[in-house]
């Protein structure tokens, strides 16, 4: 592998922004307004093939006295021939403006929209989802948040097979949270839904194919389906944040015992539980957050810290053979991301050196991508795109640098800003519009 540093001034574009949007989620339309206070109209991440959020030291004078003289956020996208611009954010008059609130979030959606949120992580004052072609915005009711407990790292953006769209609110006030469903059928009559009741307070949820969703929550403990008929079917406890959607479309969850329990709902809403023997030497039970699903079309893995971890578990294959999977290249693990064909771990090895591998999971081949050409990279964010082009925000250990870097799908490193001018929150990979 070799290193290629691109030589060329990195494009920033200066972002301002201001709050609009259409009201309750209106029609698509850069121009239209409707009675509502605020403004922004639309947030141009045409032509991303990811979008980062960033830290900044340079605050501007235009922002709320919150966050005038301290680090401030802001929004950057990845062009595809590797140039960093700062995404710009545009009044109904296409006019660009600062918003009161910093970005705090962004989520691929699908190959049509991405939802960003301001103001905060786990309960963000506003949110909109955007239309990747064009940047059009419609203002969330309810935005997406996260309060840190996910079943094995679930995404927070889910889909059913219909291609509506799930997620959990936390609630501005924080009072309480619910699952919502946002239905984007028709992009002039967008639709956003409370699916779970009042009374709950789903702490994590997953949604599978047919639109039935599948939650832990705090009230009582327990866990639930709120069916997509509507109907509620209590399912035996277990304070368990191991759960999945196997390869069939159903409910998978752990329990307390070392068991764990396919759930099937067939067309006339009839549900069926069924317990199953833990297959593996190693109990699958685990309240630990640090756990990352990774999901393929032909199998599941899980990997937990949990217990005397870590372990990487495959706890469904071609085989009908769960096993344990040994990774001796790494000793810990900071963070999973995976493609459509691979999943990639950071973490140190045995002799604490910061690791970057690629692994096949049909094989468990491994291939080192950092360190490269003898530099040691302590990544601090990444993610990747199905094809296998990894994006990495990272600590260069010779110089201290703060880096953001690309990694293609033959290993060949650039990195694409050097400055350590970036302090990176999030990277999200954006699915090309079709």
């Amino acid at each position: 592998m070799t290193t290629k540093r691109m030589r060329r001034y990195t494009l920033l574009i200066l972002m301002s922004l201001v709050g609009l949007v259409f009201a309750g989620c209106g029609g698509a339309s850069d121009t239209s307004a409707t009675a509502n206070s605020s403004e922004l109209s639309n947030i141009d991440i045409s032509g991303a093939s990811s979008l980062f959020i960033a830290e900044s030291s340079t605050a501007s004078a235009s922002m709320s006295a919150a966050t005038i003289g301290s680090t401030t956020k802001r929004i950057f996208k990845i062009t595809p021939d590797g140039y960093i611009v700062e995404v710009t954010i545009k009044d109904k008059k296409g006019q660009t403006f600062t918003y009161q609130y910093e970005p705090s979030a962004v989520y691929d959606v699908n190959s049509e929209w991405v939802i960003i949120t301001f103001g905060g992580f786990s309960y963000p004052r506003s949110g909109f989802l955007v239309r990747k072609s064009d940047g059009a915005v419609y203002e969330l009711e309810n935005s997406p948040s996260t309060n840190g407990y996910t079943f094995n790292n679930a995404k927070n953006i889910q889909l059913d097979a219909a291609g509506n769209i799930y997620y959990v609110n936390y609630g501005v006030n924080q009072n309480g949270a619910a699952v919502y469903k946002l239905d984007v059928s028709d992009q002039s009559n967008i639709t956003e839904t409370r699916v779970t009741p009042d009374t709950d307070n789903p702490l994590a949820f997953f949604v599978n194919p047919q639109g039935h969703v599948y939650y832990y929550y705090s009230s009582s403990n327990g866990n639930r389906i709120r069916m997509s008929n509507g109907g509620l079917v209590n399912l035996p406890t277990g304070q368990s944040l191991s759960a999945w959607i196997d390869l069939d479309g159903n409910i998978s969850y752990i329990s307390s015992s070392d068991g764990y329990f396919d759930v099937v709902i067939d067309d006339s809403f009839n549900v069926s539980t069924i317990q199953n023997p833990n297959p593996l030497s190693v109990s699958l039970y685990s309240n630990d957050v640090t756990g990352y699903l990774i999901k393929f079309i032909d199998r599941t893995i899980i990997a937990t810290k949990f217990g005397f971890g870590p372990y990487i578990l495959e706890v469904e294959n071609p085989s009908n053979s769960p096993r344990e999977i040994s990774l001796p290249e790494i000793s810990q693990w900071k963070k999973i991301v995976y493609s459509d064909n691979y999943y990639y771990l950071s973490g140190v090895d045995s002799s604490n050196d910061p690791i970057l591998l690629k692994v096949d999971p049909t094989d468990d081949s491994v291939s080192v991508l950092l360190p490269n050409s003898g530099d040691y990279y302590d990544i601090q964010n990444m993610n990747v795109s199905p094809n296998d082009e990894v994006i990495f925000n990272a600590l260069r250990m010779f110089d201290g640098a703060k880096v953001v870097g690309k990694i293609d799908s033959n290993g060949q490193l650039t990195i694409l800003n050097e400055t350590s001018s970036y302090s990176v929150t999030q990277i999200e990979m954006i699915s090309h519009f079709q």
